[in-house]
């Protein structure tokens, strides 16, 4: 996540827990957001709504394996919008 981004977790469906580094949220300047929906199956209908819209995610840049060092120059500029990937 770059610098001043959004983590947004919309509801749960199964599990409570989730690992995450504190040290990168704070260096990043992180804003973590949670948002309840009304019920579970309201939550499960969104979910199954999202999947059945074919959304693709925004791939900005794709990296070899052996640029992985440039990967993460690039992650750490900031100026990328959407995933960066790397091609193993």
């Amino acid at each position: 996540i770059k610098v001043g981004g959004h983590i947004t977790q919309i509801g749960i469906i199964s599990g409570d827990e989730a690992r995450l580094s504190i040290l990168s949220v704070l260096a990043k300047q992180v804003t973590i957001k949670g948002v309840i929906v009304a019920s579970r199956q309201d939550q499960i209908d969104y979910v199954n709504a999202l999947e059945g819209m074919n959304q693709k995610p925004v791939v900005d840049r794709l990296f070899r394996y052996q640029d992985l060092a440039e990967a993460f120059a690039w992650q750490q500029s900031g100026s990328h919008f959407g995933k960066i990937c790397v091609e193993w």
